[in-house]
């Protein structure tokens, strides 16, 4: 490329298609369309509960058909997901890392 061009063009096995999932990425956030949906939730005695396998719903018709179907059924909750995380304090800044952030 250097030479065919005359200029420092700078091309490599690993760049060049970097550079292609760049440009390719970089093009569908140029053409993205934001959409309006709408998702169900429940709130239950002041708690907030989402639905197991969420589904966006575009036409609000659709959801309105189904919170009428659900309204005044009875729920039962079969499963109960319990996560203990632990967050460990962050690390100290290095010069360069103060330098950054500064």
């Amino acid at each position: 490329m250097t030479t065919k061009y005359d200029a420092q063009l700078s091309l490599g096995r690993v760049q060049t298609p970097t550079i292609q999932l760049i440009q390719t990425r970089q093009e569908q956030i140029n053409h993205f369309q934001p959409q309006e949906y709408f998702t169900l939730s429940a709130h239950i005695n002041g708690a907030a509960f989402k639905c197991e396998q969420p589904r966006n719903v575009s036409d609000k018709a659709e959801l309105q058909s189904l919170i009428q179907q659900l309204k005044g059924k009875q729920a039962k909750v079969v499963k109960v997901n319990e996560k203990h995380k632990k967050s460990y304090p962050q690390h100290l800044f290095s010069l360069t890392d103060l330098q950054e952030a500064a």
